[in-house]
């Protein structure tokens, strides 16, 4: 009788042990997923920073000769594995004198740089959501 009723504790024992190893590499893959998530919108935050910066000095080089400049496209990686990310920005001008397109008059003229930063989680590309990461400047010129 002894016996039987420490097999039966054994039984429970390892049972406990079991689900409680299954619940720790539960939170440990949660949190990995959550850490690789947190730092890729970091990177995209970075990334959409970089290229307004890079938008507003394609806008400011422009000789606005054939017209104003008005988007930028870009990226790093390859998206499509979930190792890259893709940047888009929009131009929008904004002038005082709406007759003059595009044209500097003094320090008159602003633009508005609408950048997104899209990005799929790398653990499973294939499935996961595209994430955008938007950023919004006005840049005076």
């Amino acid at each position: 009788m002894r016996k039987a009723f420490s097999m039966v504790t054994a039984i429970f024992v390892i049972l406990i042990l079991a689900t409680i190893s299954m619940l720790m590499l539960n939170m440990a893959a949660t949190t990995t997923n959550s850490t690789v998530e947190q730092y890729r919108h970091e990177q995209a935050a970075l990334y959409a920073k970089s290229f307004t910066e890079l938008a507003i000095l394609k806008a400011t080089q422009d000789d606005r000769t054939d017209g104003c400049i008005t988007s930028s496209n870009g990226s790093v990686g390859n998206f499509a594995d979930g190792s890259g990310y893709e940047a888009n920005a929009t131009i929008t001008w904004v002038l005082n004198d709406t007759t003059q397109a595009c044209t500097v008059v003094g320090n008159t003229s602003n633009i508005i740089v609408d950048t997104t930063v899209q990005y799929r989680n790398p653990i499973d590309p294939a499935n996961a959501p595209i994430t955008t990461y938007f950023k919004r400047t006005l840049q005076k010129i």
